[in-house]
Order: structure tokens, then sequence, then C-alpha cells
């Protein structure tokens, strides 16, 4: 408890004692606070945190307001962090800049992956037990790993996901991937399906990664050609299967779009999906290159997180 007094000219109140206490202005809590739950919350779920922190001070912080302190946190240094790189020209990957902290890692690859997947939702907040016709929304996770061609032990990947616009996803992902080594890193790739705004974040926040289409998204429009072309003959299809998988990863395309106008008259409409599919992307589809440098051409991880995380949660 103190006292607050205010002016009824100025409409505006003050605690004097808040300046002792040194309470910022646009924060509930004591920088050692703060301080203490960005400790706890960085070992702990917020729960467990916000439990042991009042074992341990006697103060009372909800682990709502844990949760929340630490992404507020998260983002004012990733926003601080993003405005000095623009205003001092930093470069956003590849060659390492003095000027960058030399506690950044410096990973051979940094692979960024990110997917979404529709989610459940009831009255605004994620629910169990949903109805059939229930609203959704897209739950964005994104996927950042480091990779090291010369005997170092590659770095644990590490996640981050969003409930909500692609904006605020890209600077969270972005943030991550700084941290794990992006504006050092020798070589970026950006790896993801064919969602247009994965790509609109791609360009917008890692402009000189190396995109990547994921080859199994590619490789699915073929198995809807060959499941119309061949439907009662299984293994014409895995033999025309086998062969347009071994062209795809050899970038021979001109051989590709010769099998597919074969079937044309057979499977019409996968024809033109698939063909619409592979020009839009064309510029992400070479695969012979990418394995002759030894990139990873799938980004199964992102894939996977959404399908453990989200999709059997609210199975």
């Amino acid at each position: 408890m103190r006292r607050y007094y205010y002016c009824k000219r100025c409409q505006h109140g003050v605690c004097p004692l808040d300046a002792r206490l040194r309470l910022p202005s646009k924060c509930d809590f004591t920088p050692l606070v703060v301080q203490e739950i960005a400790c706890l919350c960085a070992c702990l779920p917020f729960e467990q945190a916000t439990q042991l922190l009042h074992r341990l001070t006697g103060a009372n912080v909800s682990a709502r307001s844990a949760e929340r302190l630490c992404l507020n946190q998260a983002d004012e240094q990733s926003t601080a962090f993003r405005e000095r790189r623009d205003a001092e020209s930093l470069p956003l990957a590849f060659v390492p800049s003095p000027s960058l902290p030399a506690s950044l890692p410096r990973p051979e690859v940094l692979y960024i992956e990110a997917y979404g997947v529709q989610t459940p939702m009831c009255g605004g907040h994620w629910h169990a037990q949903m109805p059939p016709r229930a609203f959704r929304k897209e739950m964005k996770v994104g996927v950042v790993r480091s990779e090291y061609k010369d005997g170092r032990t590659d770095k644990p990947s590490r996640y981050v996901n969003y409930l909500g616009d692609a904006r605020t996803f890209g600077s969270r992902l972005e943030s991550l991937s700084i941290n794990c080594g992006s504006l050092t890193a020798q070589s970026v790739v950006f790896l993801g399906d064919g969602a247009a705004w994965l790509w609109n974040l791609a360009q917008t926040c890692f402009p000189k990664a190396i995109q990547i289409l994921d080859f199994w998204h590619a490789f699915e429009y073929m198995g809807k050609v060959a499941r119309e072309a061949f439907p009662e003959q299984e293994s014409c299809k895995e033999a025309w299967l086998s062969a347009r998988a071994s062209e795809m990863k050899r970038s021979a395309w001109t051989q590709v779009h010769s099998a597919l106008e074969a079937v044309r008259t057979q499977a019409t409409e996968s024809v033109e999906s698939a063909v619409r599919y592979f020009t839009s992307h064309a510029s992400r589809m070479d695969y012979a290159s990418y394995l002759k440098k030894g990139l990873c051409i799938g980004s199964g991880l992102a894939e996977s997180s959404c399908k453990r995380l989200v999709t059997q949660l609210s199975g």
C-alpha cells in the first residue's frame, strides 16, 4: 500500500514511493523481481517457476503474469536488437561482423523451418473437447537447428510457436534465429511447404537465406497424379513414383514434365495442379544442387512438432 496523488488540472496521478522502489512505469514488478522471474522461467514451466519464486521470496506472481512478463521482455530485447541492426546496417547472415556479440554461435549451416496447423478453438480459447464445427485458428510453429561439419556436436533444435498472425510469429522466429546464429552462420536455409505466408515471412525476415521447398510436400503432387492415373495398378504406380522421385532429386525437370504430359489424359486435373505448383516454386526446387551441397531438403521437424504438440492434444 502506498499514497497516490492525483492532479485535476493535468489529470495525471503519481505515487512518489514508486521512484524510491524503482518501479518501472510500464511494469508492475521491481527490476529484482523481473530478474528472478526471468531466471526461474528459463529453467522451469511458468506454474512451477512462480511457485518456487513464492517459496523462496514470498512474492506472489501468477503464472500468466510471469508468461506475459517474459514475452514482453523477449519482444523488447529482440526489437531493440533489430533496430540497432538496421541502424548499423548489420548483415543478416553469412559473414561474421566485429560489431556482433562474441557470444553468438557460428554454425556452418543454420536451418529455419516453419509450419502451420489449424487448431480448434472454443470461445476464443483452445479446448481439447471440441464440437465438429468449432472455430479454428492456425498455430504456427518454428524450428531452428544448427549443423556443424567439422566434428562439433550439433546444437539441440529450438522451437517457437504462436497462435495468431504471421507478422508477430515472424518477429519471434527471427529473434530465436538470431540467438542461434542466423547473423553469423556460413549458410542459412529456410525450409517450408507451399503456404504463401511462409515465403513472405522468409523474404522479410531472412532475405539472404536459401529457400527450399519441402521435398515431400512437392512429391505429394506426384502421388495424387499416380493415384488418378493408375487407380488399380499398384505396381505401375510404385514404379512411376520411384522414377519421378529420382528425377526430382536430380533436378531433371524436363523428364518430370514429359512424364506428367504422358499421363495427362488419365489425370488431367492432378497434372495441371502439379504443373502450376512446380512452376510457382521452381526457384525453391533445385534439389540436385541442395543435395550436392549436403543440405537437408525436408521440413519434417516443424511438421512433426505441429502433430505432436498441437494435433495430438486437440484429437
